[in-house]
């Protein structure tokens, strides 16, 4: 069974049953006289709530302040805020994957955020690791390297308005950072996105809230009436939305299980998954209208699947931390806790919280090995992870046959795969662009390009040089009598884009399929250091 369900099955164990069923008149009543026979219970279950509730205030206080804590901990209130006031079976959609973070302490039915460590990072410099010859794409150093039940913040510190993220079809979004969680053979994650758009006429666009459809089963949770409706703001930038983004990966299945998306709209989240999960319930849809609703959600998602080809990459990051591990620098930063902590007066209101949450000061360790970013748009792909193409068992009638997940007969219930119902899966790709060009205004200024034709092997690249830009280039070449189209791998601004192109099929000169022709078989990094290198000697000039 996997992680996740385990762990949802263990949360349910001692939960009320659904209020207005008959089981539940029979708990609340055997309660009641539970209660009768004790008179301290009361007492005692006030003082379990109080002890809940300052473990939440410390909890929410002891962050370092960045960027991926304040996302993390906005979750530890919401889920609490929903046990304590609805109890566990009313939570959030968001909880089907962001529950990784926490773990439930039954004792006080509280939902304690689980330890954590902070880091700055560069994504110029990650990008580059990533796709150097100092990278090796091995997927159990995963697990080694992302210690079980520690969560790990990722926090942009130096580019994050520098570069920008985009898919094909032209969405264009900054990335602040990215949180990451083991729980055994499963790693979640949690990106701080931000869309590139005018937040203050999108909040005009906003469908006000009362006329929306309310969640069937959730028709009495009330909206927080300190929060007005808009399109937040990340970093209170007015022309960046905050979207998160999660996403669960099957590390053994080498699988995401699970996408989700939620646009941050103020006094709610618009969210968009492909997680059955909240939709079916022993194979039925929960409502009528929920199948296609569940498909035009996917259809949403999808335009998300660049930032799942860079969460592929992000499964790597504690392995570019260990690989420069004597170049990391350590700072220290106080936290609301330690002003909290220092009056006496408000430090006897938390006497009864473990010490181990009253965390004054965080370590922020620092990676940033340069500023600089050596080619001016990257795309990647990692083909080793896959969306998980499962399904769900359907319900039939007794007599009738279905099929069980081999395609054999068998009767009562069917086996539907998400695939085949909803899937048209987009083969986006991540585009990694910097904010501006370089700007070279001499005679021979131009760019140096890497393109790929999918006619060609995987290793088989086009490498030469354009005074125009490279996609446009790219348009020329998908004319011409080679099938299929060009696509522009990655690409660089320099001063002498002739002298550039001379210089790098000189020194690649033993990859060259055919001298005549600018077709090379090498392995992609290879050509890309000895690229930067020459690029970067040229523009140094």
């Amino acid at each position: 069974m996997k992680e996740h369900l385990k762990r949802r099955i263990e949360y349910t164990k001692d939960s009320l049953p659904e209020e207005g069923t008959p089981e539940y008149n029979i708990v609340i009543e055997r309660l009641k006289q539970h209660e009768h026979r004790n008179p301290n219970f009361q007492k005692v279950i006030k003082a379990k709530k109080n002890e809940a509730v300052k473990t939440w205030e410390l909890q929410e206080a002891n962050g370092i302040g960045l960027f991926m804590d304040p996302e993390i901990r906005h979750y530890l209130g919401e889920f609490n805020h929903r046990s304590w006031s609805y109890g566990h079976r009313k939570m959030p959609i968001m909880f089907n994957v962001m529950e990784a973070f926490f773990t439930l302490d039954k004792r006080l039915n509280y939902w304690r955020l689980l330890d954590e460590e902070d880091y700055s990072i560069s994504f110029f410099d990650f990008i580059d690791f990533y796709t150097s010859n100092d990278f090796k794409n091995d997927r159990e150093e995963i697990k080694e390297n992302l210690e079980e039940d520690l969560i790990y913040n990722f926090n942009v510190g130096y580019d994050l308005k520098e570069i920008t993220f985009k898919t094909d079809d032209k969405n264009e979004f900054v990335i602040a950072g990215v949180s990451l969680i083991r729980r055994g053979n499963e790693v979640t994650m949690l990106f701080d996105t931000g869309q590139k758009i005018d937040t203050n006429e999108k909040s005009k666009e906003l469908t006000p809230l009362e006329t929306m459809k309310i969640t069937v089963g959730k028709e009495k949770i009330k909206v927080a009436d300190d929060r007005i409706r808009e399109a937040v703001k990340l970093n209170d930038d007015p022309n960046l939305w905050k979207v998160l983004v999660a996403c669960r990966f099957n590390l053994d299945s080498s699988t995401i299980d699970a996408r989700y998306v939620a646009r941050d709209e103020g006094n709610s989240f618009s969210i968009y998954t492909d997680d059955l999960t909240g939709f079916m319930v022993n194979g039925e849809w929960r409502d009528p209208g929920y199948e296609e609703t569940f498909k035009n959600l996917v259809k949403e998602v999808e335009n998300f699947n660049s930032i799942f080809e860079l969460a592929k990459a992000c499964l790597y990051l504690p392995n570019y931390f260990d690989f420069f591990n004597e170049e990391i620098e350590e700072q220290e930063y106080d936290t609301e806790v330690k002003s909290i902590l220092k009056n006496p007066f408000k430090k006897r209101d938390y006497k009864d919280v473990d010490n181990k949450f009253k965390i004054r000061n965080r370590t922020l360790w620092i990676l940033n090995r340069s500023k600089t970013f050596s080619s001016n748009r990257i795309k990647l792909r990692d083909e080793n992870f896959k969306i998980e193409t499962s399904g769900y068992w359907k319900k039939l009638n007794d007599d009738e046959v279905g099929s069980n997940k081999m395609g054999n007969p068998i009767n009562g219930k069917t086996w539907v795969k998400k695939t085949e119902s909803y899937f048209v899966t987009k083969e986006d790709e991540l585009i990694i662009e910097r904010k501006k060009d370089l700007g070279f205004t001499s005679e021979n200024a131009g760019k140096i390009y890497i393109m790929r034709n999918g006619n060609l092997k995987n290793d088989i690249y086009k490498i030469g040089l354009t005074t125009k830009s490279a996609d446009e280039r790219a348009n020329q070449l998908s004319k011409t009598s080679i099938p299929d189209k060009f696509i522009v791998m990655r690409e660089w601004d320099t001063k002498d884009c002739y002298l550039a192109e001379k210089n790098i099929h000189k020194l690649l000169e033993n990859y060259r399929i055919d001298k005549n022709r600018e077709f090379f078989q090498i392995d992609m990094r290879i050509a890309n250091d000895v690229i930067d290198e020459v690029i970067n000697e040229i523009n140094k000039e």
